[in-house]
C-alpha cells in the first residue's frame, strides 16, 4: 500500500518534533548547567566587587598619603578638623580630610554642603557591597559608604595606651576629648598596620549608631568586624603603606590586652595599629 503526499509529510514531521520525554531531558539538562555555572558567576561577580573596593582603598590610600605629606600626622577622627574649614565634621572628619586631598571642595566652617556629602558617602567612599543607605535615617546618611578608620577605647592622653591612627581621647584630669594625632614616625610597620577598612553591617545597631558606621568597631569583646565580601568572610583593606589586599575576618590580629586595664578598656583591643 503506497503512501500519499500528505501522510509522507506528516511523517516527516513527527520525527522532527520532540517527544515530552526528550523534552523534559534537555530542560533537565540546561537546569543542570545553570546550576554547575551560576556559583561560578556569583564568584565572578564577588571578584569583581572586591577588586573594585580595592580600587576605592587605592585612592582613599592616595589622598591619605598627600594628606601625611603635607601635615606629617594621620588625619584624627571624632575632632574637628584644625586643617582647612571643615570645622564641624566630627566622626567623620577623617573621610573629609582625605576627600579634600582628593579634590573635595572645603566648604564653609558650619558643616557639610550638599555637595560634600555626597563626595564623603560616594566614589571612593563607598563599597560596591554596601547596601545599609535604605537603612540609615535622614540624618545619618552622612555616615554611610561602608568604610572605617582604626580606633581604640580605653586610653587617656597620658601615656596614649592603646593609641590608634584616628584616636582620640579624653584628658585624664578634664576628661574632655583631645585630639592624640598619630605622626607617620610612629607607625614602625606601615605594611602591617590597618588604615582603613570596612565597618560591620551586622552589628544590629549599625544603622544607627555614627561611632560603628565609621571607625573599626567589633560585635562583642570576642568577635571581630566582619568584612562584607566572599559572603562576610573577607574584608578589602588599605595599609599605611598604601598597598591594598583582602584579608579573611579570622586573619585580622587581634590587640593583646592591655595591663592594668579593665576588660571594658580592652574591647577594642583588635584595632590597636601602632605596631612597634
Amino acid at each position: 500500500m503506497k503512501h500519499t503526499g500528505s501522510e509522507h509529510n506528516r511523517t516527516e514531521a513527527a520525527r522532527k518534533r520532540f517527544t515530552l520525554i526528550e523534552l523534559l531531558v534537555v530542560i533537565a539538562i540546561i537546569a543542570i548547567l545553570a546550576a554547575m555555572l551560576m556559583p561560578a558567576l556569583q564568584q565572578a561577580r564577588e571578584t569583581a566587587k572586591l577588586s573594585s573596593c580595592l580600587n576605592n582603598l587605592k585612592q582613599q590610600g592616595n589622598g591619605l598619603n598627600l594628606y601625611t605629606n603635607q601635615y606629617d600626622y594621620f588625619p584624627c577622627a571624632g575632632v574637628t578638623i584644625p586643617h582647612g574649614s571643615l570645622l564641624n565634621a566630627g566622626i567623620t572628619s577623617w573621610k573629609a580630610n582625605i576627600a579634600i586631598m582628593l579634590g573635595m571642595p572645603q566648604g564653609t566652617t558650619t558643616g557639610y554642603s550638599d555637595e560634600q556629602k555626597k563626595a564623603i558617602t560616594s566614589g571612593a567612599f563607598r563599597c560596591p557591597n554596601y547596601t545599609l543607605f535604605e537603612r540609615l535615617p535622614a540624618s545619618y546618611l552622612i555616615y554611610g559608604g561602608g568604610y572605617a578608620y582604626p580606633y581604640i577605647s580605653g586610653s587617656g592622653i597620658r601615656g596614649n595606651i592603646g593609641k590608634a591612627l584616628g584616636y582620640f581621647g579624653k584628658d585624664d584630669t578634664t576628661g574632655k576629648n583631645v585630639a592624640l594625632y598619630s605622626h607617620v614616625t610612629e607607625v614602625m610597620r606601615p605594611s602591617a598596620t590597618i588604615a582603613v577598612g570596612e565597618n560591620n553591617d551586622h552589628a544590629s545597631d549599625i544603622a544607627t549608631n555614627t561611632m560603628k558606621s565609621n571607625y573599626l568597631y567589633a560585635v562583642s569583646d570576642a568577635t571581630p568586624v566582619m568584612g562584607r565580601h566572599s559572603d562576610y568572610s573577607k574584608m578589602g583593606l588599605l595599609w599605611v603603606d598604601g598597598h591594598t589586599s583582602a584579608m579573611a575576618n579570622s586573619e585580622i590580629r587581634t590587640g593583646k590586652p592591655i595591663a592594668g586595664k579593665s576588660a571594658g578598656d580592652n574591647k577594642y583591643d583588635y584595632f590597636t595599629m601602632i605596631a612597634k
